[in-house]
């Protein structure tokens, strides 16, 4: 969403669905559309990111990472949802957006550690 005045069509054309929001818009939607403006205030400007980098694998993390070295800009992540303190907003910021960043390990259901079985 290079241009601010989309955004709010885009993000709550996804209404309150987490799962249609965390794909909409670039990774900037917020499932409380009002917590994309400063401190959550309607009547206050916009705070999200003017950049998003959808970071798959560790390489785009380092380009992305380069990118905001060289032109100086303030570095916010988004994962895999929303955070209610704003965490992932930052007008003007580089989002780096890792709900499609490779995953690592596996969870097992039954496990031994220290004799005791989980």
């Amino acid at each position: 969403i290079g241009d601010e005045s989309k955004y709010d069509g885009i993000c709550k054309a996804a209404g309150n669905d987490a799962f249609k929001i965390e794909d909409a818009g670039e990774g900037r939607c917020m499932q409380y559309h009002a917590c994309s403006k400063k401190t959550c205030d309607t009547d206050s400007s916009w705070n999200i990111p003017e950049y998003s980098v959808e970071a798959s694998v560790a390489s785009d993390v380092i380009e992305a990472m380069n990118f905001a070295n060289r032109h100086n800009l303030q570095v916010v992540v988004k994962t895999s949802g929303h955070n209610y303190a704003g965490a992932s907003m930052g007008n003007g910021a580089l989002l780096i957006w890792m709900r499609n960043y490779e995953k690592y390990g596996n969870i097992s259901a039954n496990f031994t550690s220290c004799g005791e079985s989980y």
